[in-house]
């Protein structure tokens, strides 16, 4: 008779405690940040909702103090919305004395042209720089027509 009891077979491999390589993981971590990071846009766009008009204009990469006027003529500087357009010199005024910078003016296209005019006025008269993004963005020309 064969005997039944289970045959043991001792091993010469040790066991060892290793720690998990994570230098791979923080490889692609940075590599995905780093995509992350020059496929982003870090334009500051004002929160107020406004309507541009459609067309084509460029943006400029400067210290830009945002000037919204909303359809029912309430101007907000920086998207804090002023009273009057005293407060808006005054407060135009401060800022150009801390740091030189660009007025860029969104209006939409409901405003009155005449507070966007006494809003560049008073631009003009602290010799500040103003950029008139006088339209939204279009959509793009598509490159095949329908009838080809």
């Amino acid at each position: 008779m064969i005997d039944s009891a289970p045959i043991r077979i001792k091993s010469r491999l040790q066991r060892r405690d290793s720690l998990t390589d994570f230098t791979p993981f923080i490889s692609v971590f940075f590599l995905l940040v780093f995509f992350f990071m020059m496929s982003s846009s870090f334009i500051q766009i004002s929160g107020i909702a406004v309507d541009l008009p459609p067309g084509n204009t460029k943006m400029y990469d400067v210290k830009k103090m945002v000037v919204t006027v909303t359809a029912d003529n309430k101007i907000y500087f920086d998207d804090a919305e002023l009273d009057s357009i005293n407060e808006f010199k005054n407060r135009l005024a401060s800022m150009k004395s801390r740091e030189q910078g660009t007025l860029l003016l969104r209006g939409d296209s409901k405003a009155s042209y005449g507070k966007i005019a006494e809003i560049m006025a008073v631009a003009e008269e602290l010799n500040v720089n103003v950029i008139l993004p006088t339209t939204r963005e279009s959509l793009p020309i598509p490159v095949f027509r329908a009838d080809e």
